[in-house]
C-alpha cells in the first residue's frame, strides 16, 4: 500500500509541479475521486487535462490532494512545502502532520467534541484547507491572506454569515459546519472557520463547470444575494493591491510597483466614474465567482469560497470568468442573460488581471517555483 501510494503521489506530483501548464493557475476547488471507480491511468490523464485550465496554485494542490485522499486513502498526508525542504515538492506519503495550522484546527474542533484522527491537508496557499477526517468537517485556516488583509477575521466572519443565509435560502452553497459555532476561531495564533464536508461528485460526472453552468448559476446566485439583508463594503478584494504594494518586502522592484500602482489608480478611477451614475446597480456579490469556486459534489454544483464577498457591480463577478483565456466569455454572458454594462465589464476584467498579478507575486515570495509566472503577469503592466 505504501509503495502504491508513493508511486501515485510521485506521478501526480511530477505532472502537477513540473509540467509547463502548472504555471497557469486559477482560484479553484478541491476535486476528489470516488475510490470504487478509481483507475490510476485514467486519473493521471484526467488530472493532466485539468491542469490545462489551472491558474491557481490552491486549485492544483487541492486537486492533487483530493485524488490521493479519495483514491488511495492514506492515513495522513500533506500536499505543500515542508520546513527544511524545497517548496512545492511533495513529501513521502504518509507523513506525520506537524503543521501548526492543522494542530490548531484539530485542537479547536476537539473543544466541540470532534475527534480528527486522520486530518488531511487539501490545500495550502491563500488558506490552509483541512479535512478533519473522519468527521464531516473542513477547517479553513488563514495563511497567505494575512499578509495583505489585516481585517481577515472580519472577512472570514462575513463569509460564514453570507453562506449561512444562502444555505437557509436554499441556494447551492457550501454551508458552515453545523457541529461548530459559525464564527471565527483562534488557537495558537491561527485564525480559522469550519465548514461542512460535502462528498465529491462521482468520477463519471463532469468535474469542471461549463460556461452555461457558470453563467446560469451566477445569475441565480445574484438573485439570492439581492435578498441578503446586509450591505457589504464596496469591492473589498481590490484592497489587496495597495496593501501588497505598501509592504516593505514584495519581491517586486520599485519600477514595477510604480507601474502596478499607476494601473490601480487609473482603473479604479475609471470604474468609479462608471459607477457614479449607476449606484442602484450595485448589489452583494460572491467576490470571486470564477468556475474554480464551483465545486462538483454528490448534490450537484455548489458555490464556495465567499471570503471576498462584497458589494459592487455584477460585472465584477462575471469578469472572473470572462477575463479567463480558458473560457468563452460570450457564452458565459449568454447564459447569465441579464443586461451587462460592457464598459464596466472591460474595466473589471483588467482589475481582475491586476489582482491576479498581485497574488502571484505574493505566492512567489514563499514558493519560488511560481516566480516565472509572476514575472509573466508583471510584464502585462509595463513601466511608464
Amino acid at each position: 500500500m505504501h509503495s502504491s501510494v508513493a508511486v501515485a503521489a510521485s506521478t501526480l506530483a511530477a505532472a502537477a509541479l513540473f509540467s509547463p501548464v502548472r504555471r497557469r493557475v486559477q482560484h479553484a476547488v478541491d476535486r476528489r475521486f470516488n475510490r470504487a471507480r478509481y483507475d490510476a491511468d485514467q486519473t493521471v490523464t484526467e488530472f493532466a487535462a485539468r491542469l490545462q485550465d489551472a491558474v491557481d496554485l490552491d486549485a492544483v494542490r487541492a486537486d492533487l490532494a483530493g485524488v490521493i485522499e479519495a483514491a488511495l486513502e492514506p492515513a495522513t498526508f500533506r500536499c505543500g512545502p515542508r520546513r527544511g525542504t524545497e517548496p512545492g515538492i511533495l513529501q513521502g506519503v504518509p507523513l506525520t502532520i506537524t503543521d501548526a495550522a492543522v494542530r490548531a484546527a484539530v485542537t479547536v474542533a476537539a473543544r466541540y467534541g470532534i475527534t480528527a484522527t486522520e486530518p488531511a491537508i487539501l490545500a495550502d496557499g491563500a488558506n490552509i484547507i483541512v479535512h478533519l477526517r473522519p468527521a464531516p468537517v473542513v477547517a479553513k485556516v488563514a495563511a497567505s491572506t494575512l499578509a495583505v488583509r489585516p481585517d481577515n477575521q472580519d472577512r472570514l466572519q462575513r463569509e460564514l454569515d453570507v453562506c449561512a443565509f444562502l444555505a437557509a435560502d436554499g441556494a447551492p452553497v457550501g454551508p458552515p459546519s453545523p457541529e461548530i459555532p459559525a464564527t471565527t476561531h483562534r488557537d495558537d495564533g491561527q485564525m480559522m472557520s469550519f465548514w461542512r464536508y460535502l462528498p465529491p461528485a462521482d468520477l463519471a460526472d463532469r468535474l469542471r463547470p461549463d460556461e452555461e453552468t457558470i453563467g446560469s448559476m451566477l445569475r441565480d446566485l445574484h438573485s439570492a444575494l439581492r435578498r441578503y439583508p446586509r450591505t457589504e463594503e464596496y469591492l473589498t478584494p481590490l484592497r489587496d493591491i495597495p496593501a501588497f504594494l505598501a509592504r516593505p518586502q514584495t519581491g517586486v522592484n520599485e519600477e514595477r510597483k510604480a507601474a502596478l500602482a499607476a494601473a490601480y489608480h487609473r482603473l479604479t478611477t475609471e470604474l468609479t466614474r462608471e459607477q457614479q451614475e449607476e449606484q442602484e446597480q450595485q448589489q452583494v456579490l460572491h467576490g470571486d465567482a470564477g468556475g474554480g469556486n464551483l465545486m462538483a459534489t454528490d448534490r450537484g454544483w455548489v458555490w464556495h469560497d465567499f471570503e471576498d464577498t462584497c458589494s459592487g457591480p455584477v460585472e465584477w463577478d462575471l469578469a472572473a470568468s470572462t477575463a479567463s483565456q480558458y473560457q468563452d466569455g460570450p457564452r458565459v454572458l449568454a447564459a447569465y442573460r441579464d443586461t451587462i454594462d460592457s464598459s464596466q465589464l472591460a474595466v473589471c476584467e483588467q482589475l481582475r488581471w491586476l489582482h491576479l498579478t498581485v497574488w502571484y507575486s505574493l505566492y512567489a515570495e514563499r514558493l519560488p517555483e511560481l516566480a516565472p509566472r509572476a514575472a509573466e503577469l508583471l510584464a502585462r503592466w509595463p513601466a511608464a
